[in-house]
């Protein structure tokens, strides 16, 4: 439970510390972690003491991709991440509904892939692959935009995604 909290408060730091300095770093400086930079001692400057497992240090600041477990396969990755539910229904006409709203969605938003998903009793359709919340977001935003009729049903959703590898 205390290293638990330790880490609360440790990420907590780290979010402050890089919020309030990530100006004052210049392109010029060494590339330091975060962790350096928290624990480095200096004229008026408060002392840091950071106690923290050393999976925590190798993992932050890294892409998700490289701690994620992940499926590959045909030059994609599958793992967690997030979409937007366009439709959810349990009627007899669901399937078709959401069929229907794929292929308008697809006309007016050809860059996001969709993906009709039955999951007992529903039907789904989700649009998109995204790895942040916020990525899904802004495009919900869009396609709101776009697809003024379905923008009461949309939310953002976790689910498993394909990102296409670099």
């Amino acid at each position: 439970m205390r290293v638990r909290n330790s880490i609360r408060y440790v990420l907590f730091f780290v979010v402050l510390f890089v919020g309030n300095n990530v100006i004052n770093l210049s392109a010029q400086a060494p590339v330091q972690s975060i962790f350096d930079l928290l624990t480095k001692g200096g004229a008026n400057k408060g002392k840091v003491t950071i106690t923290q497992s050393s999976y925590i240090r190798g993992v932050v600041g890294k892409r998700p991709e490289s701690f994620i477990a992940m499926d590959t396969q045909d030059g994609y990755s599958k793992m967690k991440g997030y979409r937007i539910q366009v439709y959810s229904g349990n009627r007899s006409n669901s399937k078709n509904i959401a069929e229907e709203r794929a292929r308008r969605i697809a006309e007016v938003k050809p860059e996001y892939s969709t993906y009709v998903q039955y999951k007992a009793p529903f039907w789904r359709l989700h649009v998109g692959n995204f790895l942040t919340y916020q990525e899904a977001q802004a495009a919900m935003y869009q396609l709101k935009s776009a697809a003024p009729s379905y923008a009461k049903e949309m939310i953002v959703v976790r689910d498993q995604v394909f990102i296409q590898q670099l």
